[in-house]
């Protein structure tokens, strides 16, 4: 496993824990209308953001923290507040869900 400095695991926490109150106000209606996420704004240049996930079985639509229809092309999520994610992209966030 790789190690994290204290840091990284810092920052991680802290943006999981901001985010998990925003992600229950958000809707789909909502999320629709925000934007894409920036994959060179420096959250998600931390979190190691790509639109396209090179990760077998792990993208956005598969991650517990994404909150978008199945049929849509992103969603909100809770890592990413104010911005929406594409369903194929990956961040170092991702956890499977269920």
């Amino acid at each position: 496993m790789k190690n994290l400095s204290r840091r990284r695991f810092m920052a991680l926490g802290g943006a999981g824990l901001a985010a998990v109150p925003l992600s229950s106000i958000l809707t789909s209606a909502v999320a629709d209308e925000l934007p894409m996420v920036d994959p060179e704004s420096p959250q998600a240049a931390a979190l190691q953001y790509v639109v396209a996930s090179s990760k077998e079985g792990q993208n956005c639509a598969n991650c517990i923290l994404y909150q978008g229809e199945a049929e849509a092309a992103g969603g909100a999520c809770g890592i990413f507040p104010g911005s929406q994610v594409g369903k194929e992209a990956w961040c170092a966030a991702w956890a499977a869900k269920g």
